[in-house]
Formats: structure tokens, C-alpha cells, sequence
């Protein structure tokens, strides 16, 4: 495998976008003038550039590496193709004017810092087969008023949406199994959880800093577990 200035190249074929290539771009710029064997970009490839307003994935596409578009300031909205299975640490960090966002549903896992600082986001829908959503994923999305969870949905890291101050109300599917350490610490407006399961381990502080009045396990409302804190974080 051998690379060039813009792209990385295995044999014939190019395989993947290098970091470079973002000098290049212009806001009219798609990225269907990638070439057609192009599967991956590359960590970073996008990072910091101000020309990108709205990004299209087509279905070639299937990974998208870390800090791919982290600190792009203008991107406000981002559809990806059905072929996206990774997107890597701190994907689309600190794209604070992002809108709107639609996940692949060939997505699993929400990795690390995915989406933190993203304070322009106001509802996300996660995808059919998504299970995992990892540390940080979600952080400081202060904007952020619903997340739809899929039904297939089985783990929350911790700090995954730590600071998400604008959400007021969670639902979590039957198939929600843990719910890591300080999942929503400091979402202080947080005042309904709901789990359609009462098998789900939830983590003693991981509500801490948050003003749940009412929690419901099956349809039914239940104590609040002792840890659970109220009011604002510290």
C-alpha cells in the first residue's frame, strides 16, 4: 500500500482520503468527486476546515476515522450512507453548528467523544441496530432535547451525555442492560427517566447532578434508587 498526496492507494486502487485532501475543498465541493473505490476516511481528513457545510456519505463508504470532522464549525448537517460500521473517537466533535445528524443503520457503537460539544443538536434518532454508546459520545450536547433509543440498544457508557442540559425526559427500550457512571451527570433538567425493563443495572451516581422526580420500571413508578442525586451537579 502506497499514498500520495491526497489519497491512499493498494495497488490500483484508492482506498481511502488522506488529511491533505481538506486544502483542496471549496463549500460547492462534494464528496462524490472522491474516487468511486473509496471505502474509508481517513482520521482527521476533515478537521478543522470551515468549508464543509453539509455532508453526504454515499454507500461506498464504511469507516470514518477519528476526528474525521471534529472542530468543522459550519457543518450543519450529515446523512450517512447504509454502509457506515465505524465511526471512530471524537468523529464529529465540537461541531457546534451541527443540526442534524442520520446514523447508518449498519452502526452498532457510538464510539468515544463522537459527537461531544455539539450544543447545536436538538434531537437524535440512533440507529435500528445500534447497542453500544461510549464514553463521552454525547457530552456537553447542551441543546439536546430527545434521544430516540433503538430497541436493540443494550449499553450507555459513562459520561455519555454528561451536560446535556436541555434534556427533560429519557425513555430506555426493554433491551437497555447498563447505564455506566455519571451516564447523564449535570443534565439538571432531567426530571423523568423511564425504563421499559427492570433489568437494567444503573450505576449508583449515574444521574448524579440531575433533578429526577419520577422514575417508572415496566410501566410502573418505583423509589428513587439511594445515590441518585437532585438539584445541580457540583
Amino acid at each position: 500500500m502506497v499514498s500520495n498526496e491526497f489519497y491512499i492507494i493498494e495497488g490500483r486502487t484508492v482506498r481511502a482520503i488522506n488529511p491533505v485532501y481538506r486544502k483542496t475543498l471549496t463549500p460547492d465541493k462534494e464528496i462524490e468527486m472522491f474516487p468511486q473505490t473509496v471505502r474509508l476516511l481517513s482520521d482527521r481528513v476533515f478537521y478543522e476546515c470551515q468549508s464543509v457545510y453539509e455532508m453526504l456519505l454515499p454507500e461506498r463508504i464504511t469507516t470514518i476515522g477519528e476526528a474525521c470532522f471534529s472542530s468543522c464549525h459550519n457543518l450543519t448537517r450529515v446523512v450517512m450512507g447504509p454502509n457506515v460500521t465505524k465511526i471512530g473517537t471524537g468523529c464529529f466533535a465540537y461541531c457546534n453548528n451541527l443540526k442534524e445528524i442520520f446514523f447508518s443503520d449498519a452502526l452498532e457503537e457510538i464510539n468515544e467523544n463522537a459527537l461531544m460539544g455539539c450544543s447545536g443538536l436538538e434531537r437524535v434518532v440512533l440507529p435500528a441496530s445500534l447497542r453500544i454508546i461510549r464514553r463521552g459520545a454525547f457530552m456537553g450536547c447542551t441543546s439536546l432535547k430527545e434521544i430516540v433509543f433503538p430497541t436493540t440498544i443494550e449499553e450507555i457508557d459513562e459520561v455519555a451525555f454528561d451536560s446535556c442540559t436541555g434534556l427533560s425526559e429519557i425513555e430506555f427500550p426493554a433491551s437497555m442492560r447498563t447505564i455506566g457512571n455519571e451516564a447523564f451527570y449535570g443534565c439538571i433538567n432531567l426530571v423523568s427517566v423511564a425504563c421499559a425493563t427492570s433489568g437494567v443495572f444503573i450505576s449508583e451516581d449515574a444521574f448524579n447532578g440531575c433533578s429526577v422526580q419520577k422514575l417508572t420500571m415496566q410501566g410502573r413508578r418505583v423509589m428513587q434508587p439511594a445515590g441518585w442525586s437532585t438539584g445541580t451537579a457540583k
